[in-house]
């Protein structure tokens, strides 16, 4: 049984696409999630070197300064070396809510997780009697998702396993990323060390560029834009393929390039140059 809160995302909003479920589970039940998705499962992926150095989300000794100053980091190399940068920053809609439970327990076996703890989930998942929790106590009317709309998805934020399995569900996005992106490609001044980023990101939030910093020469701004609008249409496709898709009003792009005028570089403002990043 599932007893599920709804919180405002904003104080004073109710508007129902603003409100976040919570699903309050029996003790002893999210306990065993989160012994063999958060600690065995997480714990085995990261001795194995199973995870993407892209994904900080949901892993021991990471957090969200983790991304953020690697985002810095990369604004200040292209910033001091003059170079170009595109990024594309993506916010996932509902990830938790999404997530295809068989697809994702898939995943969760090619890194490590048993079978029968894959069934057990998605037994209980699916068999579970739903009630809502209000100001005035519990609802004696209950709801079966897989009974009364004949499927039941999401891996329900509160669950124990829920950050875990969207960990693994997402580094496999990445991996599928990796694929159709360029990236963005970074080395020091003597070339010895050279370090390649796809993505950076953190839970729904994922971040993927493209840059010219290794190249010889410049890259004309609308080849960039062109590598910027494939690595973004990819991670929207696989994206929509694993059941979610982008909540566009918090996706945006920032684009770092350069015009020389009389020997001192400054960035150009959006209005001066017509490529965009446009997805379809």
């Amino acid at each position: 049984m599932s007893i599920n809160a709804m919180l405002e995302k904003k104080p004073g909003n109710r508007e129902v696409n603003r409100l976040r479920i919570i699903h309050l589970l029996e003790a002893d039940f999210n306990f065993v999630l989160k012994l063999v998705w958060g600690k065995r499962l997480v714990r085995h992926s990261e001795d194995n070197k199973l995870l993407s150095d892209d994904n900080s989300g949901a892993r021991p000794g990471r957090c969200a300064h983790n991304p953020s100053m690697q985002k810095t980091i990369c604004l200040d190399i292209t910033r001091l070396s003059k170079t170009a940068i595109i990024l594309v920053d993506n916010d996932a809609k509902g990830c938790f809510d999404r997530i295809i439970k068989n697809l994702a327990m898939v995943n969760c076996m090619a890194y490590g997780l048993p079978l029968n703890a894959a069934i057990c989930h998605n037994l209980v998942m699916d068999g579970m009697i739903h009630h809502v929790k209000t100001v005035h106590g519990i609802s004696d009317a209950s709801y079966n998702a897989t009974t009364d709309t004949g499927f039941s998805e999401g891996s329900g934020q509160g669950a124990g396993s829920a950050a875990c399995i969207w960990l693994i569900y997402s580094d496999s996005m990445l991996k599928a990323l990796d694929q159709h992106s360029k990236g963005m490609n970074f080395f020091s001044p003597n070339h010895d060390n050279k370090v390649h980023i796809n993505a950076m990101m953190f839970f729904d939030d994922n971040t993927p560029g493209v840059n010219d910093f290794v190249e010889e020469e410049s890259e004309p701004l609308s080849e960039l834009f062109r590598q910027a609008t494939k690595t973004g249409q990819a991670w929207e496709r696989i994206l929509f393929a694993s059941g979610g898709t982008l909540e566009l009003t918090k996706c945006f792009t920032s684009v770092i390039t350069w015009k020389w005028d009389n020997g001192k570089p400054r960035i150009l403002q959006p209005n001066e140059y017509e490529p965009r990043v446009i997805l379809t």
